[in-house]
């Protein structure tokens, strides 16, 4: 089992991470300013867009309900005010 899908099992207990608590193997990264990319239904690719740096997410494995957090295929992204 790859770190990623270690990290989605234990977010799937409702579990809430602080940077420090992500496995050092998951790159985590920061977008400030964001939109999704394709519809928001079960079963349907969803992406996340930064508009400063039209960088993509992958695919968004889990997101906080807050929108605070996603983890994404090979990333984790903290989503929000700060540097992106």
């Amino acid at each position: 089992m790859s770190a990623v899908e270690r990290l989605l099992e234990r977010l799937q207990t409702g579990w809430q991470p602080t940077a420090d608590e992500i496995p050092a193997d998951v790159r985590q990264k920061r977008m400030s300013s964001w939109e999704f990319l394709g519809p928001r239904r079960r079963g349907h690719r969803v992406l996340l867009h930064s508009a400063a740096t039209r960088e993509l997410s992958g695919d968004i494995l889990w997101i906080d309900a807050g929108q605070r957090w996603a983890l994404c295929e090979g990333c984790f992204w903290w989503l929000g005010a700060g540097d992106e």
